[in-house]
């Protein structure tokens, strides 16, 4: 495969330096949040796609997506699903500055066995191909030269693979693209790597044929693939593992197959009983290293189901949900929402106001706190050196005041600092307290704002009591607010305790008042639990569960300072919740407000997916037409013109019966500012000026004593200043007659 292009790779690969911001290690300082999670909380994620290239995969079996009435193989659908997975973290990378360090890859299993060839350098980088040599004779395998199997022994090793490398894990780019390209059978140009004369099986089964499970007398395919997803997880430098200050990254495995007989179903045959030991030993040693195997099981032609997956069950799989594998745009959604991540923001005990008093090791309910909103903060801007292409470091110096004598020096971020002579000690820090600056060091300010924590020792929210759900006014303050949920993992009983405590809060019509520190060095901030409902979506098939929309749960709103809440003026609404005792709106403008807002809703629409910013969508054909060598696109259309007078229009009658039920405020009319009125001493004769049309003959101190006389506005150009006094002049001289006099004649 010829990737002379990858020169100038637009999607090639990233330096060191280049990472996700959510990775820094200052990243949640700046907010006041644990720099120290719990070790399950994803990182990043990074996914191993085992496609099973086995007969009935290779066979067209299924519908193709561009021409309805063809039918492709099951593994050019996943091949396509894949491109447009690649395409799909790339372009979320760009867009969003997120996910840059998930990695994916591709390896294909159940291959026939055969020696992995020497692989040849594809650009100038270190970047290889896994792909066989092209003089490489697949139908002259079992007849090779013994100094051939001499050299692929010594290079490969001795045993042939059944699991060969197409796309190595990495995060996507340019590479992967093209590589994805480039196994799939075009309809003009066909297949320029043919995967199934490189790893198909000789002797492809039938539609009525029964797949043979493998015997014993070789490793099991999937057990192969398995082992080999171990390693590529284990050497991939984009994976990183738990650290005492910093989690694991979430690594999880896709197999994509439609063999329904992995291995023997029936108890009384010995090799399948060995079979699926060895399965499920390899299944364990995934577990242990942290890595996720799901089961996407695919039909075995156009007009049957799923592939039986009872055998992926027993064997303790994940399986995907069952959907109609028949178009390409079934398999995107799932493969969206399976890869998609929720990460916490931190995970806490919740202390009992008798917390001081229990035993250490007493247990407590484990909470997770999810971020109701997820902040995206742009790339950081470094410094690139021109010629390396390596970040510059950062070198800062103290120095005294007339900078004679270097004090201090330090490089970087989290780097030690060096002093000279005693600097550390000369250089004077400020704090401030109070609109003063004090001087304090800052590990000072650091005792000071824990000694004023309940809980100094570590990260915990501290239940401190109950008050009536009215009794807390509303208040938009800008902290963060979270949802929190039991961890029964971490704690084995928090959902119990948790669901007893939510239930009594509910049926009591209560609100909890607790003291939350998400950071040993951060100052705690009082917060309100509130009990918020399970919210579910009944089937309307009778053996179908609800779906549940929000699990039951609580809102963690932090509750204002005194000079947090801004006071605003008395209107009607203050007067109704004087006259009821609360501040909770009517029954009917609740109603109506739901209905307007039910009224702007489209269904079916995802902003993000459905509307498309046209400008990055520009910027990215653009890199997609340079890097990929494709055509360019066609901008599309803009079908979403905004037309005020028809939207008012469609919602004008429950925009009337909601303003119907809003108190009626009292409108004060503003009056007018009353300008300090000064006597004009300019002393020209403005009627002459007036008349003749001479206004730029006067300066701009003339026009604003003219202006001041009047009691009018002074500010702006020349220009405004004659706006201004044309009217007031015509308005003075305008009724004004001029006498004529007769002509004198002879």
């Amino acid at each position: 495969m010829d990737n002379d292009s990858d020169d100038d790779n637009l999607w090639g690969d990233e330096p060191d330096w280049f990472g996700d911001n959510d990775d820094d290690k200052n990243s949640n300082k700046q907010h006041g949040e644990a720099s120290t999670v719990l070790p399950d909380v994803p990182v990043a994620q990074h996914l191993l796609i085992l496609l099973d290239c086995g007969p009935d995969m290779l066979r067209a079996s299924l519908p193709d997506p561009e021409f309805p009435d063809d039918l492709i193989a099951p593994l050019d659908v996943v091949l396509h699903a894949c491109e447009a997975l690649v395409r799909a973290q790339v372009r979320a990378s760009v867009f969003a500055a997120t996910g840059q360090r998930d990695a994916l890859g591709l390896y294909c299993y159940n291959t026939r066995p055969r020696l992995p060839v020497p692989t040849t350098t594809a650009t100038t980088k270190t970047t290889t191909t896994s792909f066989p040599r092209e003089d490489y004779n697949d139908d002259e395998e079992e007849h090779e030269d013994d100094n051939d199997d001499d050299y692929d022994r010594f290079v490969h090793g001795p045993l042939p693979s059944t699991a060969h490398e197409i796309v190595p894990l990495a995060p996507p780019g340019k590479a992967a693209v093209q590589t994805l390209q480039a196994v799939q059978d075009h309809p003009v140009r066909g297949r320029r790597i043919d995967l199934p004369q490189l790893y198909g099986h000789r002797h492809v089964t039938s539609p009525t044929t029964t797949p043979t499970t493998p015997t014993t007398t070789a490793p099991h395919p999937l057990q192969t693939a398995l082992f080999h997803a171990l390693q590529v997880f284990g050497r991939a430098k984009c994976v990183r593992k738990t650290t005492p200050t910093r989690p694991a990254d979430w690594q999880h495995v896709w197999i994509f197959t439609n063999n329904a007989h992995p291995v023997s179903s029936d108890g009384d045959d010995p090799d399948g009983c060995s079979q699926r030991q060895l399965l499920q030993t390899a299944l364990h040693d995934a577990a242990e290293a942290g890595i996720d195997v799901t089961v996407w099981p695919l039909p075995n032609g156009p007009d049957q189901d799923n592939v039986d997956s009872s055998v992926y069950e027993q064997l303790e799989m994940d399986v995907a949900p069952s959907t109609a594998w028949t178009l390409l745009v079934d398999i995107l959604p799932e493969t969206h929402r399976q890869w998609k991540q929720a990460r916490r923001a931190v995970g806490v005990p919740l202390l009992l106001p008798d917390w001081k008093e229990r035993p250490p090791n007493d247990p407590n309910i484990q909470l997770n706190l999810y971020r109701l909103v997820q902040e995206s903060r742009p790339p950081k801007q470094y410094h690139v050196h021109q010629e390396t292409g390596r970040a510059l470091e950062k070198l800062t110096q103290t120095v005294t005041v007339r900078g004679s004598e270097l004090l201090e020096q330090s490089w970087g971020t989290g780097h030690a600092k060096n002093s000279w002579g005693g600097g550390a000690d000369r250089i004077q820090t400020y704090v401030e307290f109070g609109g003063e600056k004090i001087p304090m060091s800052y590990a000072d300010r650091d005792a000071i704002r824990r000694s004023c924590n309940a809980n100094p020792d570590f990260a915990s929210l501290i239940l401190l009591g109950f008050h009536d759900d009215q009794s807390i006014p509303l208040a938009h303050t800008m902290e963060r607010s979270y949802f929190c949920v039991p961890d029964e993992e971490s704690v084995e009983g928090s959902t119990a305790a948790f669901a007893h405590l939510h239930a009594s809060m509910l049926r009591k019509k209560v609100v909890a008042v607790g003291e939350l520190l998400t950071k040993v060095t951060a100052a705690a901030r009082l917060v309100a639990l509130v009990p918020l409902p399970e919210e579910r979506v009944d089937s309307h098939f009778d053996d179908e569960l609800p779906e549940i929309l929000r699990p039951a749960g609580m809102l963690v709103v932090s509750l204002p300072f005194e000079d947090e809440v801004r006071e605003l003026d008395d209107d009607e609404a203050t007067n109704v919740w004087e006259a009821t005792g609360t501040d909770v709106a009517s029954p009917d403008l609740v109603k109506a407000a739901t209905k307007l807002i039910q009224r702007q809703i489209i269904d079916s629409i995802r902003i993000g997916e459905n509307f498309e910013n046209a400008a990055l969508l520009k910027m990215w054909n653009y890199i997609e037409h340079v890097a990929l060598e494709e055509p360019m696109p066609e901008q599309p259309a803009s079908e979403t013109i905004l037309d005020k007078d028809l939207v008012l229009e469609r919602a004008r009658h429950e925009i009337d019966v909601f303003l119907a039920n809003l108190p009626d405020d009292s409108i004060v009319e503003k009056m007018p500012r009353k300008r300090k009125v000064e006597p004009d001493d300019s002393r020209l004769d403005w009627f002459t000026i007036w008349s003749r049309d001479q206004y730029f003959e006067c300066t701009n101190s003339d026009l604003k004593k003219k202006l001041r006389s009047c009691g009018e506005k002074v500010s702006g150009k020349k220009q405004d200043l004659i706006d201004r006094l044309v009217p007031i002049l015509e308005n003075e001289f305008g009724k004004r007659v001029i006498k004529s006099e007769p002509l004198l004649t002879e």
